[in-house]
């Protein structure tokens, strides 16, 4: 991309709190200006995977969880970090088990895109998933997970209405629109 923008230059960086899910960093940038200024954000370099499970019949699988902050049950996909020494690809297998069970005969990746760039260094791995066969599930302790499956009208309708709000699923689903656009 062509821009008159410049980097700001990192003079020091810290990580002020980490646990198994992310790390808040405090970094200290000298702005094109000169000036000084403390940065905040959560994962430098962090990757996550997220998955667009397609059934044989078409339909799109979401799946329903409590999210606390928000204080209600949400629409989202499946999906969660890649572990060190782990791809994107098999981060997005393992969830896609341990979430729903199934394991897809085929994982197309649809793109790339950061979460929120101007607060998290995450780069998430968007894949559609397809050819599931069924098994059990295996979610982590706090992972209560329903899912449903919606034809693509009905998760259009969702989406218009308002009632998806996750804004990786809107990214996905906009990645998942444009490559059958492509493909056809």
């Amino acid at each position: 991309m062509r821009t008159g923008l410049k980097k700001w230059k990192t003079v020091r960086s810290r990580i002020i709190f980490r646990n198994t899910y992310f790390s808040i960093h405090r970094d200290t940038v000298r702005l094109p200006t000169g000036e000084l200024y403390d940065y905040f954000f959560s994962n430098k370099n962090g990757q996550a995977a997220v998955v667009l499970p397609i059934d044989a019949k078409g339909r799109i699988i979401l799946g329903k969880e409590f999210r606390y902050p928000v204080g209600q049950v949400v629409y989202g996909l499946i999906g969660g970090s890649v572990e060190p020494g782990e791809t994107p690809r098999h981060a997005a297998m393992r969830e896609m088990k341990e979430e729903t069970g199934f394991t897809p005969r085929s994982l197309t990746l649809l793109g790339t895109f950061f979460g929120n760039p101007g607060r998290s260094g995450s780069r998430f791995y968007a894949f559609c998933a397809r050819g599931l066969r069924p098994g059990l599930p295996h979610p982590e302790h706090a992972e209560h997970v329903e899912l449903e499956a919606l034809s693509i009208r009905d998760v259009d309708r969702l989406v218009v209405s308002g009632k998806i709000v996750d804004p990786f699923l809107l990214a996905v689903l906009l990645l998942y629109k444009f490559s059958k656009k492509k493909m056809s």
